[in-house]
């Protein structure tokens, strides 16, 4: 088994789950403990991603880039909080003082 990634633009990503569904897709994978219900954020680079397997078992991800920089560290919720869902990071982005 592979992984495979895909870069789409941040809008296509928010409607990905309901598009694959759509299409039968139902083996979404859990990231870092979170459930698949909506693209998970990685602070550090930033971009959000959700993450499938193919009927033969390849990990497929798909992911965006986010607009500005990552949250700074002091930000940020404790470590076992984090990656977060792409609404909790959009929340503490607007939050946070640019």
């Amino acid at each position: 088994m592979s992984h495979h990634a895909f870069g789409v633009d941040l809008e296509t990503l928010r409607d990905m789950k309901a598009w694959l569904e759509s299409r039968g897709a139902t083996n979404f994978i859990t990231d870092f403990g979170r459930e698949p219900r909506e693209p998970i954020v990685h602070n550090w680079i930033p971009a959000a991603c959700i993450s499938v397997r193919d009927p033969d078992g390849n990990h497929i991800e798909f992911s965006a880039c986010l607009p500005g920089r990552p949250i700074p560290a002091e930000h940020m919720p404790p470590p076992e909080q984090q990656p977060m869902y792409l609404s909790e990071w959009e929340r503490l982005r607007a939050s946070v003082p640019s």
